[in-house]
C-alpha cells in the first residue's frame, strides 16, 4: 500500500510537469540545459516532497543506513525517477567523482512497482569506482581535475575566453583540452564497460538497493510499453 501511494505521488507530479504551464515549462528547461546524462525525452527525474507517505518511507532507509555503518547520514537528495516507454539508455556514468572518499555518498533505490528487463532498469558495474579511481590516477596531472569552463569577456572589440585570472585562452589551447578530456573519458568509460559482468537491477515492488555513488552505472532504455 505504500509504495502503491508513493507512485501515486509520482505519477501526479509527472502530470503536473506534463501540462501546460511556468512550472513545466522550467522544468523541461532545467533537464535540456543542465542535465544530458539524463536524456530529457522520456525520463524524468523530479524533488519528492516530503510527504506523509514519503516520511513513512524514510524510516526503513533510515534504518538500512544504519546497518550500513553510515552513523550521522544525513539526507542530501530525495527523488522520483521515472522511465516511460521510448526512454533512451544513459550512457554509464558515476554520480560523483569516483576520487572523492569523503564523505561517502550511498544512493538507495527504492522500487515502486515490478520492474523486468525490458522496462530498462539501471545497470550498475560493481567496483567500477575502484577501476575508475585507479585510471584517472594515472592520467596526466591535468587531466585529473574537473575541466575549468572558460569564461568570455570583449578583449580590443572581440570576444576572447579568458581563464580566471583574466588572462587571454587561445581557441586552439581550448579545443585540444576537450579532444585529450574527451578521448580520456572515451578509454575510462571502454574500461569499465569491459571490466566484468554487471547488474541488471531488475526489482519486485518494495526491494531496496543501496549504492555507492561512486560506481559507474547507467539507466537502461525501456523498450516495454510500462
Amino acid at each position: 500500500e505504500l509504495c502503491a501511494a508513493l507512485r501515486a505521488e509520482a505519477v501526479a507530479m509527472l502530470e503536473e510537469v506534463s501540462r501546460p504551464s511556468l512550472s513545466a515549462f522550467w522544468h523541461q528547461l532545467q533537464r535540456w540545459l543542465l542535465d544530458p546524462v539524463r536524456e530529457p525525452k522520456a525520463r524524468h527525474i523530479l524533488r519528492a516532497p516530503l510527504t506523509s507517505a514519503v516520511q513513512e518511507a524514510l524510516g526503513p532507509l533510515a534504518q538500512r543506513a544504519n546497518e550500513l555503518e553510515l552513523n550521522g547520514a544525513r539526507l542530501v537528495e530525495l527523488n522520483y525517477t521515472i522511465s516511460q516507454p521510448g526512454a533512451p539508455a544513459q550512457a554509464p556514468h558515476s554520480d560523483i567523482s569516483p576520487l572523492q572518499s569523503v564523505p561517502r555518498i550511498v544512493t538507495f533505490w527504492a522500487a515502486l512497482q515490478d520492474t523486468d528487463l525490458a522496462m530498462g532498469p539501471t545497470v550498475i558495474w560493481p567496483s567500477s569506482h575502484r577501476l575508475a579511481r585507479d585510471f584517472i590516477r594515472k592520467l596526466p596531472e591535468e587531466l585529473q581535475k574537473p575541466r575549468v569552463v572558460p569564461e568570455y569577456m570583449y578583449v580590443e572589440g572581440q570576444l576572447q575566453a579568458v581563464s580566471r585570472k583574466g588572462q587571454p585562452i587561445l581557441e586552439e589551447q581550448l579545443e585540444e583540452e576537450r579532444q585529450q578530456s574527451a578521448e580520456a573519458a572515451a578509454a575510462l568509460l571502454n574500461a569499465i564497460t569491459a571490466s566484468g559482468p554487471k547488474e541488471f537491477m531488475a526489482m519486485a515492488t518494495g526491494d531496496v538497493v543501496a549504492m555507492d555513488c561512486r560506481v559507474f552505472h547507467q539507466g537502461g532504455a525501456n523498450i516495454s510499453s510500462k
